[in-house]
């Protein structure tokens, strides 16, 4: 997608299955059940997507996927296949994981930085990793509750070869091209906004992961600070009508851009061809 002096790309590595339950938190199923079909093992589908900025002379890539050194049963757990992942992903774009210039990690979560380390060593070896430095704090001194969340060999080597860049609060990339901080899935999440010719675009990342999110309620068990949230999704819906932003749902396995109206239960999302 052209976006102002920007292309925009969707990436994708694959499609993952997870518990219905984690993915709408407190809603119950017989009212999520009527926006996302579940498989007899109560999961739901989630696109694993990352988002591709690129201005002629930069390549930053969003996030990075699940990655492939899983054992079997992670991959029985999750429904991981492969058939599309984030590498072969970018080559259809004609690019390399050596044409990567910037990796801006929103958090270190175990399907956001698969594709960060193989075999003990960076994927992108020439990029530099945006990540927050209370995200990484985060991540190698986690909380008992929530060390299952983060796997150290997906992004410790990234420290270990010099390509890794801490950050605190908000930070330029290239100009037009904003890291965000938003503590509410994490402490030290970010998020990324693209602004060109009067446009912004707004990478939705785990604040409302699909379009079946944009209500405040819904939230999922991973949001460490739901009440941030919440406050962050009202806002983000209200100022995306007003203001026409275009979005990036980065989990969700139908739409990837897509603008915010109003109608009468609230808000919805409208799907924009990428």
């Amino acid at each position: 997608m052209k976006f102002g002096d920007f292309e925009i790309h969707r990436v994708s590595d694959g499609v993952g299955w997870f518990d219905g339950g984690a993915i709408f938190g407190v809603v119950p199923k017989p009212l999520w059940s009527r926006v996302a079909m579940a498989d007899d093992r109560n999961r739901v589908a989630i696109g694993l997507d990352s988002m591709l900025v690129r201005d002629g002379s930069c390549n930053i890539l969003v996030d990075a996927g699940m990655g492939w050194e899983w054992p079997p049963k992670t991959r029985e757990i999750y429904g991981l296949s492969n058939d599309v992942n984030l590498i072969d992903s970018l080559a259809a774009l004609g690019l390399s994981p050596q044409d990567i210039d910037v990796v801006v990690l929103t958090h270190l979560h175990i399907d956001h930085c698969g594709w960060c380390v193989s075999e003990g060593k960076p994927v992108f070896a020439k990029a530099r990793h945006v990540v927050q430095r209370q995200e990484w704090q985060d991540a190698t001194n986690p909380h008992p509750s929530r060390a299952g969340s983060y796997l150290p060999h997906q992004f410790m080597a990234l420290e270990e070869h010099g390509v890794l860049e801490l950050v605190e609060g908000d930070v330029e990339i290239v100009s037009g091209v904003h890291a965000r901080q938003i503590a509410g899935h994490t402490l030290g999440y970010q998020t990324v906004v693209v602004e060109s010719g009067g446009e912004t675009l707004y990478f939705l990342g785990e604040t409302i992961p699909t379009r079946h999110h944009m209500k405040p309620m819904y939230l999922m068990a991973y949001d460490l600070y739901p009440v941030d949230v919440v406050e962050c999704k009202v806002d983000l819906v209200a100022r995306g009508i007003e203001e026409e932003w275009l979005f990036f749902f980065q989990h969700d396995p139908e739409i990837t851009f897509a603008r915010f109206d109003a109608d009468g239960d609230g808000a919805i999302a409208v799907s924009v061809d990428g």
